[in-house]
C-alpha cells in the first residue's frame, strides 16, 4: 500500500516484526506502531545520496538499506553520518568480495537472494 492505512492493517493483520519501504510516510507510521523500520533508498547519483542522507536524519529509521549495495565510499558516508543508523548494503551483491568490502565500508549487513552468500 502507499498510505499508513496499509501499515495499520499489516499491523494488525499480519502482525510483523517490521517493515521495509522507500516511503517515509510508511515508515513513521509503522515507527509510531512499533514495528521495526527499514527505509530502503535506490542511489543513483550524488544529489539522492545527500537526499537519503536528509531523509534518514528527518525520519529515523531503525535501519537504512541502500542499493545498489556495492558503493563502500556511499556506505561510509551514510554510517559515518550524524546520528548513525545501521546501513544494510543490498542489491549487486554477487560476490563474497562485495560482502567484506560492504562491511569495511561501515555496513552492518547485507541483504541478498544469493543463497550461496548466506552462509559466510
Amino acid at each position: 500500500g502507499r498510505d499508513p492505512q496499509a501499515v495499520e492493517y499489516l499491523a494488525q493483520a499480519v502482525q510483523p516484526d517490521g517493515i521495509i519501504s522507500t516511503r517515509s510516510q510508511l515508515i513513521r507510521a509503522a515507527k509510531e506502531r512499533g514495528l521495526l523500520t527499514v527505509q530502503r533508498f535506490f542511489l543513483l547519483d550524488s544529489q539522492s545520496v545527500t537526499m537519503a542522507a536528509e531523509t534518514a536524519a528527518s525520519v529515523r529509521p531503525d535501519m537504512v538499506e541502500v542499493m545498489p549495495g556495492i558503493c563502500p565510499r556511499v556506505i561510509r558516508r551514510l554510517s559515518s553520518a550524524e546520528g548513525r543508523l545501521p546501513v544494510i548494503a543490498g542489491g549487486m551483491i554477487e560476490e563474497k568480495e562485495d560482502i567484506v568490502e560492504a562491511l569495511s565500508a561501515g555496513a552492518s549487513g547485507v541483504s541478498t537472494s544469493r543463497t550461496e552468500l548466506w552462509e559466510l
